[in-house]
């Protein structure tokens, strides 16, 4: 069954203490700069970043994130280890794992390690943010290109029964990404100058 998304990226959610503590894990300086000028837009707290699979173990047990968002590749290593070292320590932790292309056997491994959620980079800014806020909360989040492609739904529903996924994510938002806006510069308060 569906879910929809929180209702702006910039409310207060019900159950989640403000602001949340995020960690981000990616080798790309520019994209965890992205990604923290969009977070903390938003009035995230961003508590650390990391590179590498060491990098994110150490920051992790070091800060303590309530979510962590964690690039599926990070150069020659697995954020799908990282993930797994990281929960096996500090299982309360929420991690949405963010990628460049669908892959399914990614997919998978991730939600056997304990992943919340699994989203493409082309996601735009402000849904990122609400896909953060919904693994806090303790849903799951899932880029609905996935649910386009044969299998996902079983593989759901053997790791977690009858998940609630979210599949309701505006049809056309154009060119615009987390990798488009952060090359660009952009944060969510640039697109949406009049806080909508």
């Amino acid at each position: 069954m569906g879910t929809t998304w929180p209702a702006a990226a910039t409310d207060t959610e019900p159950g989640v203490r403000l602001p949340l503590r995020v960690m981000i894990v990616d080798d790309h300086d520019v994209v965890r700069g992205g990604l923290r000028a969009l977070l903390e837009a938003s009035g995230e707290l961003v508590v650390a970043e990391a590179a590498d699979c060491a990098g994110a173990v150490r920051e992790a047990l070091a800060t303590k994130p309530q979510v962590i968002i964690m690039d599926v590749r990070l150069g020659e290593e697995s954020g799908i280890t990282a993930t797994r070292q990281i929960r096996e320590v500090l299982p309360d932790a929420r991690v949405l794992m963010l990628t460049s292309f669908v892959d399914e056997e990614a997919l998978a491994a991730s939600m056997l390690v304990g992943a919340s959620g699994f989203v493409l980079k082309t996601i735009v800014g402000d849904d990122i943010v609400r896909s953060v806020r919904a693994v806090a909360r303790g849903e799951s989040a899932f880029d609905p290109e996935l649910l386009l492609r044969g299998g996902f739904d079983r593989i759901a529903e053997q790791l977690h029964g009858s998940p609630e996924v979210r599949t309701d994510v505006p049809p056309d938002r154009g060119p615009s990404s987390v990798v488009g806006d952060i090359d660009a510069g952009h944060t969510e308060d640039d697109r949406n100058p009049q806080g909508g």
